[in-house]
């Protein structure tokens, strides 16, 4: 699969990698410059910018995206991308509906026409029958039966055919998200990693003009927040896209804990993080239920460590939770970790790099299409990375299947 683009997005987070993105930028507009596309660079100025600002490109027109920065700014991006696909779905949907209401006001009064011109042509010959009618009773006898008034029978009235019901599809062009290229800078890389993107700049620009496309499936969460939190802008609930990864419990609370360390970046940065919040966790309550693609359900309920959802194998900047994963599967693979003492939670950790800790008793592995976490004392959830909230109560995911197109 290959394609041509002649105008390209660049978002650059000058942030992502502990300010690397900053340090980049001339490198990067540098190597962009020398290629056969023309690319506008935009930057990030705040947390969710990218999203904004995908959202607003693709609107505009630009087919090819390109996140300049780590997993988080590629998860913004991509929610940008959906978001404008989905209005985008919206307004073809509306035009559509509005064209078929309009062809159907058209009939309505073609038909009305119609009868309209049939009754003025019927009615001389209408007239003439009730004359000859009124004439043959005056020649009746007038003790005559008659059967009924000389005017002709009251008109049957005519039912309205039902209007067609308004159906629609997606077009094909707007099935796809749009296309997304990524030059990593951030500091775990973990999707770039995984679909086999270069971490050098230039390699990975190199790559951008190849245009070699493949589909993968994005991750779908609707997030309810624990009574007396809420999430931005004071909503009690919110709706957000991943596309490498998720994680509610001990996976998020490490993200948290990171967020509090300075100097160290990539899995070290990660791993001490782990270990200094595996000290003071606590597991909560967990509900968790779930639908395989065949239809099969299952659910789980106990004090839980963490519940990881990999749509890739690999997180937290080298954990590989989901080792089996595989991004266009149309299926998320889920780790679901029951509470242990700390002991065992440490010697479980490097497992977890390793991707062995799948035979573990207390490890649980599945592959679903749609899953349901509670947790009534709330937990923190991340997203690709991202801490999106520290206190959820209920996760609802669901995996769409072949929605972004990606330059890999």
């Amino acid at each position: 699969m290959s394609q041509t683009v002649e105008r390209a997005l660049v978002i650059l987070n000058p942030y992502s990698g502990r300010g690397h993105g900053e340090r980049a930028r001339e490198e990067l507009a540098r190597l962009l410059r020398a290629t056969q596309t023309h690319y506008d660079i935009v930057e990030t100025e705040r947390p969710g910018h990218a999203i904004d600002l995908a959202l607003a490109g693709r609107l505009a027109g630009y087919e090819l995206v390109v996140a300049a920065g780590g997993d988080g700014t590629i998860s913004e991006v991509v929610n940008g991308l959906l978001l404008a696909n989905a209005q985008m779905v919206e307004q073809a949907r509306q035009a559509a509906l509005q064209a078929a209401q309009a062809a159907a006001l058209e009939r309505e009064r073609a038909a009305a026409e119609a009868a309209a011109q049939a009754e003025t042509a019927a009615a001389p010959e209408a007239a003439a029958a009730v004359e000859e009618e009124g004439a043959a009773v005056a020649e009746l006898p007038s003790d005559a039966a008659v059967d009924g008034p000389a005017s002709a029978a009251p008109r049957a009235a005519v039912e309205e055919p039902p209007a067609a019901e308004f159906t629609w599809t997606v077009p094909p062009e707007l099935e796809v998200a749009g296309t997304l290229g990524v030059v990593p800078v951030g500091s775990g890389n973990d999707f770039a990693t995984m679909v086999g993107i270069p971490l050098e700049m230039e390699a990975a620009v190199k790559l951008l003009e190849r245009r070699r496309l493949r589909l993968v499936d994005v991750g779908s969460a609707d997030v309810v927040c624990a009574p007396g939190t809420a999430a931005d802008g004071g909503a009690h609930s919110f709706h957000r896209y991943f596309d490498n990864n998720m994680g509610i419990g001990l996976e998020a609370s490490v993200i948290l804990e990171s967020n509090k360390i300075r100097r160290l970046r990539g899995l070290l940065l990660y791993a001490m993080a782990a270990i200094r919040t595996i000290i003071k966790n606590r597991s909560p309550r967990m509900t968790i239920k779930w639908r395989t693609q065949e239809g099969e359900e299952g659910s789980h309920d106990k004090p839980t460590l963490l519940v990881s959802v990999g749509n890739s194998p690999r997180a937290g900047g080298g954990f590989f939770l989901t080792p089996d994963a595989e991004l266009d599967d149309k299926q998320l693979d889920v780790a679901i970790a029951d509470d242990l003492p700390r002991p065992q939670v440490m010697a479980l950790l490097p497992r977890a790099m390793k991707g062995t800790h799948t035979t573990h008793p207390a490890v649980t592995m599945l592959r679903i299409e749609k899953l349901t976490i509670q947790v009534p004392d709330g937990a923190p959830v991340q997203m690709d990375g991202e801490l999106v909230h520290e206190r959820a109560c209920e996760v609802q995911i669901t995996v769409i299947p072949h929605k972004l197109e990606l330059i890999a």
